[in-house]
């Protein structure tokens, strides 16, 4: 395992360490270890943790959704999660393509 301080977490992961630091105390991310140094530590298994939260919240989930994705993700015992979760990530992606979401976006990139 690789340990990786929060700083470096976050050029991985493209979230700013304020955010991961909010998910950690919302428990979307189990608490760091810390060094002798007082320093969080990370391992890869929270990096890729992270980088499923961001994916989720790009999806505009509210933390609820998203923590109830990410345990259906590491679980294989909630198969009534990952359906719930199934259409509520289907129903985002849909919004996603919606072209009246899309086109306000494209005007403020003029």
């Amino acid at each position: 395992m690789s340990e990786l301080r929060i700083s470096e977490v976050a050029d991985r992961t493209g979230l700013p360490a304020s955010t991961i630091r909010y998910y950690e105390a919302e428990g979307l991310v189990a608490p760091a270890e810390r060094g002798p140094n007082g320093y969080r530590r990370y391992g890869d298994a929270d990096v890729h943790r992270l980088l499923f939260i961001a994916g989720a919240k790009r999806l505009n989930l509210g933390l609820r959704e998203v923590r109830d994705l990410v345990a259906a993700r590491e679980s294989d015992l909630c198969e009534h999660v990952q359906a719930d979760m199934r259409e509520v990530v289907a129903a985002r992606l849909r919004d996603a393509q919606d072209p009246r979401l899309i086109e306000p976006l494209r005007g403020a990139d003029s």
